[in-house]
This record gives structure tokens, C-alpha cells and sequence, in this order.
């Protein structure tokens, strides 16, 4: 960018919308860009002026904090019945029909577990708004909608059996090594992917909301037990020769975790292997391997 220069000014857009913007000028254009105002006038700049579609992914995410979703399911069913009324006949080209329909897909998409699910009365609004517009948009946002709420519906019917099968492994003791890297690192996946589906984006928001997410509590706790699993197979091992396998047989899971982008089972075990228990066995790591350390270090760097 060339030289700036930035002027604070509220104005008033169709003598409906009360909006703070900052004014940029680039290189003598000027550049204009919303910073703030009224949420729901917000919401009706995002129909009416601003069709970027990462300025409403993060508006459906953080509107939250600001209004609730009763507030903006009434806003969007008003919007919807004056478009009725002043309709073009080129759907195609109608640009406030076009980001309508957005909205509402992006919002079943993404949140519907969080705002209908549950809530019979938002369904039922969902529903009345939907059915003023055409039916070829209808139809289309009312399957998708019947998709969302039978994916909700599959995990909750999955809940007790994920629990009780749970319950068995815990029964049962298992020889670390006798399985293989990859085979452990894709069951990690898979268990961390369920944990991670019941996390909705908007409980990640501030710290309060990720206090009471009983999803991102039960993550943490299992970072925690990962963790301390791994530091405690490690020490518990007497035999240095087996102890530095049981470190590099850790690594190996690590990097395979890392091939199938599962992060978070890989910070996990980089945070079992630097607990102080375990970065103590100096005469351990010394002995490792050095691909296995070269490994280790690239991993750390995640941290």
C-alpha cells in the first residue's frame, strides 16, 4: 500500500442505518470500511451493501455477544417480507434475493445445532421465513435444513454408544508398541473429531464462553490426560534401551498425527514429552536417535 491516511466518521446510510466507517485515503482514493454500529443495522448493511462472505461468516459467528438469535431471526423474516413486495423478476440479478439466500444457508450450515435444534420456536420462524421466498430457493435451503437437524439428531443417537465403548477400553490394557503409529494416531483422530464436533465456533470466541463450553472443557481435560499418559509411559519404563523406544515410538505417532493434520493430538504428545519428568532423562534423550530428535525438534516448534 502506498501512503495512508485515516479520518473517523460516522454516517448515515439511506437515512436508515446509523454506522461507523473508517476512511482511508490510498494513495488519493479513498477507501472506506465499517468498523462498528447498531447490530441489527449492521446485519441490514450485510444485505443491503456489503455481499463479502467473510465479513458475514464473521458476523454470524460473533453476533452473539451483542443480540440474541430471536432478535435476528425477527430482523431477517422483516427483510424478507418487504423484498416480497418489491421483488425483481431476474432472480439472477437480484442482489438482495442472492445474499438472502446466503445468509440463511450459512446460517443452517454452520449453527444450526446451536440456534435450532433445540429451539422449536427459532425452527418455526426458520421455516415461515423460508417459505416466502420462491420455491426454487425454498426447497433447496428446506433440505438443507432437514440434513442439518438429521446429523444432530445421529450424534446425539451416537452419544451413549461412543460413551460405552469408552467405558470397555478403559477395561482393558493394551501393549504400547504392539500396535502401530499410524494405527494410534488415526484412532486419536478419530476420537478428538467427535470431541471437536460438539464445539460450536462461537463458544471459542472469549474466555467467559470457553469457560462454560462443557465441549472445549472436556478438549482441555483430554489434552491433559494425553499428556500425562505419554509422560507416564515413559518413566514408568526402568530399562534405558526400552525407554528411549517407548520416546521414539511417541515421536513416530507425533509426526503421523501431523501427516493427517491432526494438531492438537500432536501438541498433545510434544507436551507429554517436555514435562519435566521426562525432559529430565538426559541419558534418554541422549541416546535417541537422531532422525527421531530431528523429528522432535520440528515438532516443537508447533508449540
Amino acid at each position: 500500500r502506498g501512503n495512508t491516511q485515516q479520518n473517523f466518521n460516522v454516517e448515515t446510510i439511506n437515512n436508515e442505518l446509523d454506522l461507523a466507517f473508517v476512511t482511508e485515503t490510498v494513495d488519493g482514493a479513498p477507501e472506506k470500511t465499517l468498523v462498528g454500529g447498531n447490530i441489527i443495522s449492521i446485519f441490514r448493511y450485510l444485505i443491503y451493501h456489503d455481499r463479502s462472505t467473510e465479513n458475514l461468516s464473521s458476523f454470524l459467528c460473533m453476533y452473539r455477544n451483542f443480540a440474541n438469535s430471536e432478535e435476528l431471526m425477527k430482523e431477517l423474516s422483516e427483510v424478507v417480507k418487504k423484498w416480497t413486495q418489491t421483488k425483481s423478476q431476474d432472480l439472477h440479478s437480484d442482489a438482495t434475493y442472492q445474499q438472502i439466500c446466503r445468509i440463511v444457508q450459512q446460517w443452517i450450515e454452520h449453527y444450526v445445532r446451536l440456534d435450532f435444534w433445540k429451539d422449536a420456536s427459532m425452527l418455526e420462524s426458520l421455516l415461515e421465513t423460508i417459505s416466502f421466498l420462491p420455491s426454487i430457493a425454498s426447497t433447496r435451503l428446506k433440505a438443507l435444513l432437514e440434513f442439518k437437524l438429521s446429523e444432530c439428531a445421529e450424534q446425539e443417537y451416537r452419544k451413549p454408544k461412543r460413551q460405552e465403548t469408552a467405558l470397555i477400553l478403559e477395561r482393558q490394557i493394551i501393549e504400547l508398541q504392539s500396535e502401530s503409529p499410524q494405527d494410534i494416531a488415526q484412532q486419536l483422530t478419530l476420537l478428538e473429531f467427535e470431541m471437536l464436533q460438539e464445539i460450536d465456533p462461537v463458544q471459542c470466541i472469549s474466555s467467559a464462553s470457553r469457560k462454560e463450553s462443557p465441549g472445549i472443557q472436556r478438549l482441555i481435560e483430554r489434552f491433559n490426560l494425553v499428556s500425562r499418559w505419554v509422560a507416564t509411559e515413559i518413566v514408568m519404563e526402568p530399562a534405558l534401551k526400552k525407554r528411549v523406544g517407548v520416546i521414539k515410538f511417541f515421536i513416530e505417532i507425533a509426526d503421523c498425527a501431523y501427516d493427517i493434520n491432526n494438531y492438537n493430538s500432536v501438541l498433545e504428545i510434544v507436551a507429554g514429552l517436555t514435562l519435566s519428568p521426562v525432559s529430565r532423562l538426559s541419558q534418554t534423550w541422549e541416546a535417541l536417535p537422531r532422525k527421531s530428535n530431528e523429528i522432535f525438534q520440528r515438532l516443537l516448534k508447533l508449540m
